[in-house]
């Protein structure tokens, strides 16, 4: 099962989640990121990050209660209520994107938390040594704490999480892009 290696909360995310009583629905997205088999192909790059990222939403799809926006939001959203009271955790899987894109899923994340839609934020991103083994320019937990400082997420209740694989295993494979019809291909 792939581990998570690292985390760094911020603006009291620990305190608020036990205050607000979401405790459990964190425990939640600690087992869906980590309750499941991941090997990959230690080489460099040889790994299709896009699958590992199906496989997670997969695994946030089959849980109950989960919401997911295809693009312009935050990834995932889960509602809790106690008595009259709605708390909600978004989680933001940056796991086969561009590392630059980090900067849009805080922004998504600090805007929801800011017009009161989630009271608080997880960004998932691979760990570095696993990084490594995925798709060139893949985001990365060093990358991650980066962004929060840039973006001044430090001024939300956000939680970095990354994972690691379980250990040597056959190559994800890649996801073939950019081949629409007619495309032209160059000549060396």
């Amino acid at each position: 099962m792939p581990r998570i290696i690292d985390f760094h909360p911020y603006d009291g995310f620990e305190r608020k989640i036990q205050r607000l009583g979401l405790t459990s629905l964190l425990d939640e997205v600690k087992t869906l990121i980590s309750g499941f088999d991941l090997k990959i192909e230690e080489s460099i790059y040889a790994n299709g990050a896009a699958v590992l990222r199906e496989m997670l939403d997969a695994r946030f799809a089959a849980a109950p209660g989960w919401k997911i926006v295809k693009s312009g939001g935050i990834d995932w959203t889960k509602c809790i209520k106690h008595n009259d009271a709605e708390i909600c955790m978004g989680v933001e899987l940056q796991i086969s994107a561009r590392s630059d894109l980090l900067t849009n899923d805080l922004t998504h994340l600090m805007k929801a938390i800011e017009d009161a839609e989630i009271d608080v934020g997880v960004i998932v991103v691979p760990c570095d040594a696993t990084a490594r083994f995925l798709t060139d320019r893949c985001p990365r937990y060093s990358y991650a704490l980066d962004h929060v400082a840039r973006a001044k997420g430090q001024f939300s209740p956000l939680l970095v999480l990354s994972i690691a694989h379980d250990g040597p295993g056959v190559a994800l494979p890649k996801k073939v892009t950019n081949t629409g019809k007619g495309r032209l291909k160059l000549k060396r």
